[in-house]
């Protein structure tokens, strides 16, 4: 339809298209696939296959032909000297012609320096995002950036987080796990539960700030949520990244305001969820309180590879 009305335009007061427009028209897509593969706005998403019963991923192995290739069972050792796992993961399909292993419960995972790539790509947003840290401290806190802690952030290098030298950009984010049922909350639906994990980038305005092209999300698959440090499965491939972030950022060839390249550097600075959401992703004690048990022990991967952020996040809460 798009071309068509094109092609009507050109056509207004003139007998012969020129070469060029004969070109446009010609080259114009035709189906909506083409256009998302010429400006290249699909997501970098990896897909893991994640456990039914303890829910640990999977990462595939690409052959050459193309094929993404997974274990059949679930390889998983939660305790040196135990059996794995070995619930079956996968289930037969014809691909390519070729009968492969695919996923029962994918995990699809959204790259996230890649998210930040096409952040940090769109024309004015940088200069957006450099303006979060030129804020005027206020005696009276009416959002994060009033916050002494936010100013008082420590880098990886001993130095104010808030202190950028040219061609780097500092961000700040913050991370907010919850699930919920797609099939809504009534008693005469199915049960089930979905999570999210959600970053939001502090530098960015309140009115940018949660705007669905600008928040990262990825999805926990159902139907139930994972027990206890089950999350730490899901997380994983994220605290991956942003530790590669934080402690030596990621270099991008070519920004819209820095054509020769620019390095990123971000901090996790605090985690939003409610109290089952906390308990898990923090390692947060159980809702009853008063004992402890082996369901409530810290996060393992949050705890071993956020240590940096952990001072940090405390600072915050208690100024806010």
């Amino acid at each position: 339809m798009l071309k068509f009305v094109v092609q009507c335009a050109l056509q207004q007061g003139k007998s012969q298209p020129t070469n060029s427009q004969e070109q446009l028209l010609k080259d114009f897509p035709t189906d909506i696939r083409s256009v998302c593969r010429a400006f290249d706005i699909d997501p970098t998403i990896v897909i893991y296959a994640a456990c039914p019963k303890c829910s640990f991923t999977h990462k595939s192995i690409c052959t050459t032909s193309g094929i993404n290739v997974y274990p059949s069972c679930c390889q998983y050792v939660q305790y040196k000297g135990q059996r794995s796992c070995s619930v079956q993961i996968t289930k037969q399909i014809v691909q390519n012609g070729q009968s492969v292993h695919s996923p029962i419960r994918p995990f699809a995972y959204q790259s996230f320096p890649a998210f930040m790539a096409g952040l940090i790509s769109c024309p004015g947003m940088e200069e957006i995002l450099d303006c979060g840290w030129q804020g005027i401290r206020k005696d009276e806190i009416s959002d994060i950036w009033d916050a002494s802690a936010m100013r008082e952030l420590v880098g990886i290098d001993g130095k104010p987080f808030s202190i950028m030298v040219k061609g780097e950009a500092h961000l700040a984010w913050c991370l907010s796990v919850d699930w919920f049922n797609p099939y809504y909350n009534k008693a005469a639906r199915k049960a089930a539960s979905v999570g999210s994990m959600a970053l939001t980038c502090l530098n960015l305005p309140p009115s940018l700030c949660y705007k669905l092209e600008n928040v990262y999300v990825n999805v926990i698959p159902g139907p139930h949520e994972p027990q206890t440090d089950q999350i730490n499965h899901f997380l994983q491939p994220l605290v991956d990244d942003l530790d590669l972030c934080w402690t030596k950022g990621t270099w991008y060839l070519r920004t819209h305001l820095h054509p020769g390249g620019q390095q990123v550097f971000l901090a996790l600075c605090n985690s939003v969820n409610d109290l089952p959401g906390a308990r898990k992703t923090g390692g947060g004690m159980g809702t009853s309180g008063g004992w402890i048990s082996p369901s409530t022990q810290p996060s393992a991967v949050l705890q071993v590879r956020c240590q940096q952020y952990r001072h940090n996040c405390e600072s915050i809460f208690h100024t806010l």
